[in-house]
C-alpha cells in the first residue's frame, strides 16, 4: 500500500509518524517519572505522620495505658488518607488502633498475623528499619515506636513497639489518570502541529521533484529538448536537476546532428532515387531492345526456315523418290530442325534470366537411361586408366514419369566432373530406391563417388554457385556452370543434392529425386511406325484462306492443304483477305501476323466485329514465338497459334479440331538406309587406337567440329576407312550421335 502513495504523502507520513513516536515516548517517560515523584512524596508524608503519632503515643505504650493511647489517637487530627493505624508492643500484641470511618477493619490482633499473611517473619527487622510497601490501592508502612528516657544530656532511645499504618493511594491514582489525560491531549495537539508543519516541510523535497516531473512530461509530449530546469538547491535534488539538464543538452545536440544527417540523407536519397530511376529506365530500355531483337531475330530466321522445312516435308510425301533422295531430304530436315533447336535455345535465354525454366515431363525407362550413361563413361574411364563401377538393380521394364533430359544432364555433369578431376582409383555410379513417398511415387538416390583430390570445406560452401570451380589446373577448367545448373534442375524436380568430400579423400555427390512409377505395358516398349496423313476422307470439303506477305510461306501452306484435297485461296495481306472473304464462302483462315497495310491483328478485329465472320475459325501462323506475343495474339481473337516453321501435323489437327473433318491415313514405312545395309561390313574395319578413342570421345561429348576433322582424316585411309567415313558423315548429318557410337562399337581397335 505504501508503494501507491506519492512522495508528498510519504514525507507527511514520515514526519507525523516520527513526531508521534517521539511524543509518545516522552509522555510515557514523563508519566513514569511523575508517578515515581508522587510515590516518594507520599512515603515522606506518611513517614512524618507516623513519627508524629509515635511521639504522641509512645508514653501510653510504655506505661501500659491503652486507654490513653486510644484517647490520644482519637484526639489527633489525622490525615484523611490514613485508612488504618495499629500500635503493637514489643511482643507484637495489639495495644490500640485507628480505623477511618467507612473503611473495613483489619483483622490484625498480632503483628505476626500480617507477617504470616504477606511475608515471611524473618524477612523484617523492625528494630533497625522502616518498611513501606505499595499494594493495589494503598501504602503499608511499618515503623519502630521509639521512647526517650533519662536526664537531659543523657537521654536514651529505645523501641517500645511497632506502628503499622495504611495510607490510601486513591489520590495517586487520580493524579496518574489526570496526568495521562493531560499527556494525551498534549500528544494529539503536538501531532496536529506536526501534520501542519509537514504540509509545509514536504515542499522542500517535493517541489523540485514536481518541477522535474513537469519538465519531463513537457519534453515527452512536445519533443522540445531545449527547455532547462531551474536548480533550487545544492543538495542531491539540485544534482539531479543538473544531471537532467545535461542529459537534455546531449539529446538536443544529438537531434541537431540527426536532423542535419536526415536533411543530407534526403538529398542523397533523392539523388540516388533519380540515379536508380535512370538506371531502371536504361535497363527497361535495354530489356525492351533485347525483346525486340529476339522477336525480330526469331521472325527473320524462322521465316526462311519455314520454307526449308516446309518443302522438305512436302518432298518427303513424294512416293517416287528413291532411297538416296529420301536420305538427302532427311538430312535437310534434320539440319533444319537442329538449327531450329539452336534458335529456340537463344529464345530460352529470356526464360533462364527470368527463372522460368520448366519441366519437360515424359515417360521413360530408367534402366535404359542408366545403361546408356554408364556405357558413355565406361569408355572415358578406360581411356584415363580409371576403374569404372556401376551398381544398380533396376527392372528392365521400369517406367518412370519425369524429366528424363534434366536427369540425364545432371548425371552427365556429375560423372563428367568425377572423371575429369580423378587421376587414379575409380569412379562409382550407384542407383537405388530409398523410400516411398506416395501411392505411385518413389524416391530414387543417384550417387556419384570418386577417389579424386576432394573439395575443401571452404569451396564446398560455394560449389553450387555459378562460375565456381575447384581446380588448380587451367587445362581442366570449364565454365563452372555444371553444378550450378544441376542444383537448379534438382530443385526444379523437387529433389535434393548433397556433397560429402575431404581433401585428398575423394568426393561423393548424392541426388534424391521423387519419381512417379508407371506400369509397364507391351505397347510402351513397342516402336510403332509413324502414321502418315494421305488426304481428306470422301465427302469432306474444306475452303481455306492462307494470308501471308511472303510468297514462299503462302505457297508451302497452300500446297500442303491442296495435297490433302482442300480448296485454297491466297492473300498477300489483310486487305486482300477481307476482299476475298466477302466474295468467297470460307471454312477456315490461316493468317500471318506481321503484314503490310492491314496486319493480322487488324484483320481479326474486323472479322470478329462482323456478324457473318465472327464465328469463322482463324489460326495465327507466325514466326514470332515469344510467350507474351502469343498471348496477345490469342487475346486479340485468334482461335489457335502455330509457330513457324510448322509441322504438317499441326495443320491437320486444326482442321480436325475446328472443322471436324475426317482423314485417310497410312503407315509410313521408313526406308532402309545405306548404313543399315552395310553395317555387317564394318566389322572388318580396323582403326588406330588413338583415332578410335578420339572418335569415341568426340561422339560422347557432341563435339561436332572435332567429328568433322576426324572423319576427314578417315578419308585419307584405305577403302574400308573411306566407307566408314561416308557412313559416319551420313549419321553426323542426321545428328544421330547414338548411331555413331553403335557403329564404333562394331569396329576393332588396331594397336600401333
Amino acid at each position: 500500500m505504501l508503494r501507491q502513495l506519492s512522495i508528498r504523502q510519504k514525507l507527511q507520513l514520515i514526519i507525523v509518524s516520527t513526531s508521534g513516536v517521539v511524543l509518545f515516548l516522552a509522555a510515557v517517560v514523563f508519566a513514569i517519572n511523575n508517578s515515581k515523584d508522587y510515590q516518594r512524596n507520599l512515603k515522606a508524608d506518611a513517614n512524618i505522620t507516623v513519627d508524629l503519632i509515635g511521639l504522641a503515643t509512645a508514653a501510653g505504650v510504655v506505661f501500659l495505658q491503652p486507654d490513653v493511647v486510644e484517647q490520644t489517637l482519637q484526639n489527633l487530627n489525622l490525615k484523611t488518607n490514613l485508612m488504618s493505624l495499629y500500635i503493637f508492643d514489643n511482643e507484637g500484641v495489639l495495644v490500640s488502633f485507628y480505623q477511618r470511618q467507612g473503611d473495613k477493619k483489619l483483622k490484625l490482633d498480632k503483628l505476626q498475623d500480617y507477617y504470616q499473611l504477606n511475608f515471611e517473619a524473618s524477612a523484617f527487622d523492625l528494630s533497625t528499619q522502616t518498611l513501606s510497601f505499595f499494594q493495589q490501592n494503598h501504602l503499608d508502612m511499618f515503623k519502630p515506636l521509639l521512647s526517650t528516657t533519662g536526664k537531659t544530656g543523657f537521654q536514651e532511645t529505645s523501641q517500645v513497639g511497632t506502628i503499622f499504618a495504611r495510607f490510601d493511594t486513591k489520590e495517586l491514582t487520580q493524579q496518574h489518570w489526570k496526568l495521562v489525560k493531560i499527556s494525551g491531549l498534549i500528544f494529539i495537539l503536538c501531532l496536529f502541529l506536526a501534520y501542519i508543519l509537514s504540509l509545509r516541510l514536504h515542499l522542500i523535497i517535493t517541489k523540485p521533484i514536481e518541477r522535474l516531473l513537469a519538465i519531463i512530461d513537457y519534453v515527452a509530449k512536445n519533443k522540445d529538448y531545449s527547455i532547462r530546469g531551474t536548480k533550487l538547491c545544492n543538495d542531491e535534488l539540485g544534482a539531479l536537476m543538473s544531471g537532467f539538464n545535461h542529459m537534455l543538452a546531449q539529446i538536443e545536440q544529438r537531434n541537431l546532428k540527426l536532423e542535419e544527417y536526415h536533411n543530407s540523407l534526403e538529398d542523397k536519397v533523392k539523388v540516388r532515387t533519380q540515379e536508380l530511376a535512370e538506371a531502371r529506365d536504361h535497363a527497361l530500355a535495354a530489356n525492351q531492345a533485347k525483346s525486340i531483337f529476339l522477336a525480330n531475330m526469331s521472325h527473320e530466321i524462322r521465316t526462311p526456315m519455314n520454307a526449308i522445312l516446309g518443302y522438305a516435308q512436302i518432298l518427303q510425301r513424294d512416293s517416287q523418290l528413291n532411297v538416296e533422295q529420301r536420305e538427302n531430304i532427311q538430312i535437310i530436315e534434320n539440319s533444319g530442325n537442329h538449327l531450329l533447336a539452336l534458335i529456340n535455345d537463344i529464345l530460352d535465354l529470356s526464360k533462364i534470366e527470368a527463372g522460368a525454366m520448366a519441366l519437360n515431363l515424359e515417360q521413360f525407362n530408367l534402366f535404359k537411361l542408366i545403361r546408356n550413361v554408364a556405357s558413355m563413361f565406361s569408355i572415358q574411364c578406360e581411356n584415363k586408366g580409371l576403374e569404372w563401377r556401376v551398381a544398380y538393380q533396376l527392372p528392365e521394364n521400369l517406367l518412370l514419369y519425369g524429366d528424363q533430359g534434366k536427369l540425364r544432364q545432371i548425371l552427365i555433369n556429375l560423372l563428367g566432373n568425377a572423371v575429369k578431376f580423378t587421376q587414379q582409383g575409380h569412379v562409382l555410379l550407384q542407383v537405388d530406391q530409398v523410400a516411398t513417398m506416395g501411392k505411385h511415387q518413389n524416391q530414387y538416390r543417384f550417387l556419384v563417388k570418386d577417389t579424386g583430390r576432394g573439395i575443401s570445406q571452404t569451396a564446398q560452401q560455394r560449389i553450387f554457385e555459378p562460375f565456381q570451380q575447384e581446380t588448380l589446373d587451367p587445362n581442366q577448367g570449364g565454365t563452372g556452370l555444371g553444378l550450378a545448373i544441376s542444383k537448379r534442375q534438382v530443385d526444379l524436380m523437387a529433389g535434393e543434392i548433397y556433397l560429402q568430400s575431404s581433401p585428398q579423400q575423394g568426393s561423393c555427390f548424392t541426388v534424391l529425386l521423387p519419381l512417379v512409377v508407371k506400369q509397364a505395358t507391351e505397347t510402351a516398349e513397342r516402336i510403332e511406325q509413324p502414321i502418315k496423313t494421305v488426304h481428306l476422307a470422301d465427302g469432306e470439303k474444306v475452303n481455306a484462306l492462307v494470308v501471308d506477305d511472303i510468297k514462299e510461306n503462302r505457297d508451302i501452306l497452300a500446297k500442303i492443304l491442296r495435297d490433302i484435297g482442300a480448296n485454297v485461296y491466297s492473300a498477300a495481306d489483310g486487305e486482300q483477305a477481307l476482299a476475298l472473304i466477302k466474295q468467297q464462302p470460307l471454312d477456315i483462315v490461316f493468317s500471318d501476323i506481321r503484314m503490310p497495310k492491314v496486319d493480322g491483328i487488324a484483320l481479326i478485329h474486323q472479322l470478329k466485329q462482323d456478324n457473318l465472320t465472327k464465328n469463322l475459325p482463324c489460326i495465327a501462323i507466325s514466326a514470332s514465338t515469344l510467350l507474351h506475343q502469343n498471348q496477345n495474339v490469342l487475346a486479340a481473337g485468334y482461335d489457335n497459334f502455330i509457330a513457324k516453321p510448322f509441322e504438317f501435323s499441326a495443320i491437320y489437327r486444326c482442321l480436325a479440331d475446328y472443322l471436324q473433318v475426317q482423314f485417310v491415313y497410312t503407315r509410313d514405312e521408313k526406308p532402309t538406309t545405306a548404313v543399315e545395309t552395310t553395317q555387317n561390313g564394318l566389322k572388318f574395319v580396323q582403326l588406330p587406337c588413338d583415332l578410335y578413342h578420339r572418335l569415341q570421345t568426340a561422339a560422347q561429348f557432341n563435339e561436332l567440329t572435332e567429328m568433322e576433322i576426324l572423319i576427314e582424316a578417315l578419308r585419307q585411309g584405305d577403302l574400308a576407312q573411306q566407307q566408314l567415313a561416308d557412313q559416319l558423315q551420313l549419321l553426323l548429318n542426321q545428328y544421330d550421335i547414338e548411331g555413331i557410337l553403335r557403329q564404333l562399337t562394331a569396329i576393332d581397335c588396331l594397336d600401333d
